[in-house]
C-alpha cells in the first residue's frame, strides 16, 4: 500500500461500528472493481453531502489500499450564491483526505425536463467532462446513491405510470460481470448509514437547502421539488399508513423489476436480430414477423431498433404509435419521431425507421 492517506487514518484497518457498513461495502466493491478493471482509476462524484462524502472518504481508503488512484469531482451547479464557496471547501476537504486529484467542475443548469432533471443532466455531463480532463475518460463514475434514493425513484416512477424499465431503478454497476459507466455501491445501505459514517469519522457534511421541500428551489409552477416533497411528505405518510418503513420494500420491487426487465431485454435483442436489417443508414423491420410477439416485447424491439439509428428519445406515446404500424396496420401514414421518422410499406409489409437530417 502507498503512503497512509488521512482517510485511511480516520477509517482504520478495523472500522468503528458507525463507519463499518459503508467501509465494508466499499472495500467489497473495490475488490470487485479491481478484479474487473485493475488499471482504471476510481473517479468519485462528491457534492459534500453525507452520502457522497462517506462514499469518497471510504473509497480513498479502500482504493489506496488496493493500489488505485482516487480522483474526486465536485460539481458546482451555481444555483445558489454560496455554492461555489461550498464546492471549493469540499475540494479542499477531499484533498486533505488524500484524493490523488480533487477538482471542482462548474456547470450551467438548463430548464429542459424541469429543475431536477436539468440539474441531473448537467451534473452527469459535468462529471464526464471533468473525468476526461483528469485523463480518466472511460473510467466509471462512482456515485453515492442509497437505498432511500432507490425507493424514492421507484415511487416517482409509479406516480408517473412508468413501465418495468423505469421501475427497475438504478443498477449497482457490476451486473453481468462488467463494469458499467456508473457505479452505485451504496444501494444496499440507508441514508442513516452514510450520516452515521460521517459522524463516526468526525466529518462535517453539506446540507443543501435546495434538496428540501421548503427550500428556495421550486418547480415552474412554484411547487416543491417532486423528489424533495416525496422524501419529506409522501414516504413518511406512506410509512404511517402502512405501519412500517416502505423504503426497503420499494427497493426490493426495483430489484424484482430489474430481473424481469433484463429477461425481457434479452428476449427483445434476440427478436430484433431475427426481424431487423440495416440498410443505407436506416433499419428495416419485418412487421408481420414482429406482430406475432407480445406487446411488451414488440415495444422493446421498436425501442432498440430506434436506438440503433440514433433515435434515443422515444417516449411511450411514440412507441405506441410505432406499435400500431406493426400490429394495427390499416394504411396509416408515416409516424414522426424526435429527429426521425417511421413508415410501413403497403406492398412489402416492411417497416423502416430512420433519423432525419434535422438531428
Amino acid at each position: 500500500m502507498r503512503g497512509m492517506k488521512k482517510a485511511s487514518e480516520l477509517v482504520g484497518a478495523t472500522p468503528s461500528a458507525q463507519v463499518r457498513p459503508v467501509s465494508l461495502a466499499l472495500r467489497r466493491a473495490v475488490a470487485t472493481f479491481d478484479a474487473l478493471a485493475p488499471s482504471l482509476p476510481i473517479v468519485v462524484g462528491c457534492s459534500g453531502g453525507a452520502d457522497s462524502l462517506a462514499l469518497a472518504t471510504c473509497l480513498i481508503d479502500a482504493g489506496s489500499r488496493a493500489g488505485h488512484d482516487v480522483y474526486t469531482i465536485t460539481v458546482d451547479h451555481g444555483i445558489r450564491p454560496e455554492s461555489t464557496a461550498e464546492a471549493e471547501e469540499v475540494v479542499r476537504k477531499l484533498t486533505w483526505l488524500g484524493a490523488d486529484k480533487a477538482v471542482r467542475e462548474q456547470v450551467q443548469v438548463g430548464s429542459a425536463g424541469g429543475p431536477e432533471a436539468a440539474a441531473r443532466d448537467a451534473r452527469y455531463e459535468g462529471l464526464a467532462r471533468a473525468a476526461a480532463e483528469l485523463s480518466a475518460a472511460g473510467a466509471p463514475i462512482w456515485l453515492g446513491h442509497t437505498l432511500d434514493d432507490q425507493a424514492e425513484g421507484v415511487l416517482l416512477s409509479l406516480a408517473r405510470g412508468s413501465g418495468t424499465h423505469s421501475l427497475a431503478g438504478m443498477r449497482q454497476g457490476f451486473e453481468g460481470g462488467h463494469v458499467h459507466s456508473r457505479i452505485r455501491p451504496l444501494l444496499g445501505l440507508r441514508r442513516a448509514d452514510t450520516e452515521a459514517c460521517c459522524n463516526g469519522l468526525g466529518l462535517q457534511y453539506v446540507v443543501d437547502p435546495s434538496n428540501k421541500a421548503d427550500g428556495p428551489w421550486k418547480t415552474a409552477d412554484g411547487q416543491a421539488l417532486r423528489r424533495a416533497a416525496l422524501r419529506e411528505r409522501a414516504l413518511p405518510a406512506l410509512a404511517q399508513a402502512l405501519g412500517k418503513d416502505a423504503a426497503p420494500a420499494l427497493a426490493k420491487s426495483a430489484l424484482l423489476a430489474r430481473q424481469d426487465d433484463e429477461a425481457l431485454e434479452a428476449m427483445a435483442q434476440t427478436i430484433l436480430a431475427e426481424v431487423a436489417t440495416d440498410e443505407d443508414g436506416q433499419i428495416l423491420l419485418q412487421a408481420n414477423a414482429l406482430a406475432s410477439h407480445l406487446p411488451a416485447l414488440r415495444r422493446r424491439v421498436l425501442r432498440l431498433a430506434g436506438a440503433r439509428v440514433g433515435l434515443t428519445e422515444l417516449t411511450a406515446t411514440h412507441l405506441q404509435a410505432l406499435d400500431a404500424l406493426v400490429s394495427n396496420w390499416h394504411g396509416q401514414g408515416p409516424v414522426d419521431l424526435p429527429a426521425g421518422q417511421a413508415l410501413r410499406e403497403a406492398k412489402t409489409g416492411r417497416m423502416w425507421l430512420r433519423a432525419t437530417s434535422e438531428r
